[in-house]
């Protein structure tokens, strides 16, 4: 496995650096006891694909979900940050209407 110091030096030489990309970052949190309903649920559905066999050990996979942290990559780039427990429309748009318009303009700007 990568470390993250090795991770990020790839991305910028190979994305930023060689091919002049522009990065951005969404890191998508919640509530743990919420994102473990919806993984479940969503798990546990008749429209789930059948290469999908994280409920054959149900109570493995739900305790690692619950204890487990959404970090964000540690890369030179804007991070645009939502919580995903609330969809609601007024939740996160605004904010990410906003983090979009200075992303594009950041990028008009070097060009």
């Amino acid at each position: 496995m990568l470390s993250f110091q090795v991770f990020r030096q790839l991305v910028n030489l190979l994305l930023q650096d060689e091919f002049n990309c522009f990065i951005a970052q969404i890191h998508c949190d919640g509530n743990r006891e919420t994102i473990v309903n919806r993984f479940v649920s969503r798990a546990s559905s008749d429209l789930r694909h059948p290469g999908h066999v994280e409920m054959e050990n149900r109570e493995e996979f739900i305790s690692t979900l619950r204890a487990s942290s959404s970090s964000e990559l540690q890369l030179d780039c804007p991070i645009l940050r939502l919580n995903t427990t609330d969809f609601s429309i007024d939740n996160n748009m605004q904010h990410s209407i906003d983090f979009l318009r200075n992303f594009f303009a950041q990028i008009s700007e070097t060009k």
